[in-house]
């Protein structure tokens, strides 16, 4: 079983067959809004082998969205599409922007780094 933790992100397949952006948080709703709940009890996917992982608590695992081809949510302000920078402006680094409205991270020595700020929700 994959074990994570409150704040931990991953990359999940869903059953629209896209593959989303799955955050862990605490929430006072619970089970109601956690992903793999369905009005009637839990549907987890194959990698909670032991059920629930948190029954009975406050962490759930919601949706941040569908990522594109590159693992990358789209943008948080306006929806449109972002993409990997390499050596912005006159820095040796990379930076995702929005295609659309220019908003992005800042510069990171890695395109590792720069991805995971990209995707990084509070």
């Amino acid at each position: 079983m994959i074990e994570h933790k409150v704040n931990d992100q991953w990359i999940e397949t869903l059953k629209d067959g896209k593959r989303h952006m799955i955050k862990l948080v605490k929430h006072v709703l619970r089970c109601r809004v956690c992903i793999y709940h369905n009005g009637f009890g839990c549907e987890l996917p194959s990698t909670f082998t032991k059920g629930c992982p948190f029954p009975g608590t406050e962490i759930v695992a919601i949706d941040l969205g569908i990522v594109d081809e590159n693992d990358i949510l789209h943008c948080p302000f306006c929806g449109g599409k972002m993409e990997v920078l390499d050596k912005f402006y006159a820095f040796d680094g990379f930076t995702v922007r929005c295609k659309v409205c220019s908003c992005g991270t800042d510069c990171y020595m890695t395109k590792d780094k720069a991805l995971e700020a990209a995707n990084r929700r509070v």
